[in-house]
């Protein structure tokens, strides 16, 4: 069973149409949530938004397929940053597993098949995946040298036999790389030239004390892991909007369907932008669409056999402290999942009387458990060492995680 596109009826999104055995069947749904990632195994669409890293070895999601970006664009979705994505270099052109930035990173240099240098080796590794696979074959070869070689970079175990060419003098490098010796020798040259200026021509100012024989280069090239550009949607409420800027009734959208936050091509990728939008506004969708479903229903079946099941699993094996405190009120404030909670912890006759929840924003029903249960299971044992309420841990450890510091006070 596949979904195959989106039901649009009076301009409102009303369900799905389904592929199953041949045939297609319509599911009526009152709101639709797009989480179908982006198009990195879409070789279509790559071509036809990001032909710059067309050539880069595929490293996606099989399910990236771009499908709910296409649903949105046939029911008048906006698309933004389409040409936007990750790449990744270097990577062996062998075994396409990743080397790391080490190499590059302590002074290692990058030559095309011509022999010559193409960028400032330095930088991210989304514009370098896109530099390396533009070249001839898309590859490049890595070069380093003894130095870089004797740090022992943890990825050079992960090189296979044949893949680690070592030459004494840049005139036998060449030879065994196959790659113009004249071009080769000019790039080392001018290397070896700015590293005594501190700055090369291409703008690279990090760079080693020295550059010197034996040298090793291995072949790299560069893959692309997701894309960054998708359907347009309101941030505040993940719904999707049309060209006009107007909200496309029913429809919302989270993670790699959306448009990314790293704007055009892969320069400007910024680190962790997938899982932003996934955890973000696959959030905001999620309460969003429920409409503040759990406020309207006076009566929740879920919440209350959820509350039973509590009180079931929540049998008491308390263990009792003889731990004594100082007779007193202690106040203190603590995190839970709304924000601030604050406690009062009474002691009298040196134990633990009474725990107060003074003031707490947590979401009402979730955390009822919690606030109820928690400082009566700390009263009893004498004891901030307690275990959290399944289904209200931030909230339960917020509480508990108060009382232990007025306890500090106490002591």
């Amino acid at each position: 069973m596949n979904v195959s596109g989106l039901l649009k009826e009076n301009g409102k999104v009303t369900g799905v149409f389904v592929e199953k055995d041949g045939k297609t069947i319509n599911f009526k749904a009152d709101k639709i949530i797009l989480a179908t990632s982006g198009f990195g195994a879409n070789k279509e669409m790559i071509k036809k938004y990001t032909p710059s890293i067309e050539k880069g070895v595929p490293n996606v999601a099989p399910g990236a397929t771009g499908d709910g970006i296409l649903w949105g664009i046939e029911l008048g979705a906006d698309t933004a940053a389409m040409n936007a994505y990750q790449g990744y270099a270097p990577i062996s052109y062998k075994t396409h597993k990743s080397l790391g930035s080490a190499f590059l990173d302590n002074g290692g240099i990058l030559i095309n098949k011509e022999g010559n240098r193409f960028i400032g080796e330095y930088t991210g590794y989304s514009p370098l995946a896109t530099a390396i696979v533009n070249q001839t074959d898309s590859s490049a070869f890595m070069i380093w040298d003894e130095n870089i070689q004797n740090l022992n970079i943890k990825t050079l175990k992960a090189l296979e036999e044949g893949e680690l060419i070592e030459a004494n003098t840049i005139e036998e490098l060449a030879n065994k790389l196959s790659v113009d010796v004249n071009n080769l020798k000019k790039e080392y040259e001018n290397y070896l030239e700015g590293i005594k200026k501190g700055e090369d021509y291409l703008n690279r100012t990090k760079l080693p004390k020295s550059f010197e024989a034996p040298f090793y280069a291995v072949k790299v090239t560069g893959d692309y892991r997701h894309t960054q550009g998708g359907l347009v949607i309101n941030p505040e409420t993940s719904q999707v909007l049309d060209k006009g800027g107007k909200v496309i009734e029913n429809l919302y959208a989270a993670g790699g369907v959306t448009e990314g936050f790293s704007s055009n091509g892969s320069n400007a990728y910024m680190a962790g932008n997938g899982l932003l939008q996934a955890f973000v506004y696959g959030n905001i969708a999620g309460y969003h669409s429920a409409d503040n479903l759990a406020s309207k229903v006076e009566t929740n079946i879920f919440t209350e056999q959820r509350n039973d099941l509590l009180e079931i699993s929540n049998t008491r094996n308390i263990k009792v402290s003889d731990q004594k405190y100082k007779d007193g009120k202690y106040k203190t404030t603590s995190k839970g999942h709304g924000g601030d909670i604050e406690v009062e912890v009474v002691i009298k006759e040196g134990k633990i009387n009474d725990v107060k929840i003074l003031n707490h924003s947590e979401t009402e029903g979730i955390s009822n458990p919690a606030i109820k249960e928690i400082p009566e299971i700390i009263v009893e044992s004498n004891s901030a060492e307690v275990d959290s309420i399944g289904g209200a841990t931030v909230t339960s450890n917020g509480i508990i995680s108060a009382v232990k510091e007025a306890l500090e006070k106490a002591k």
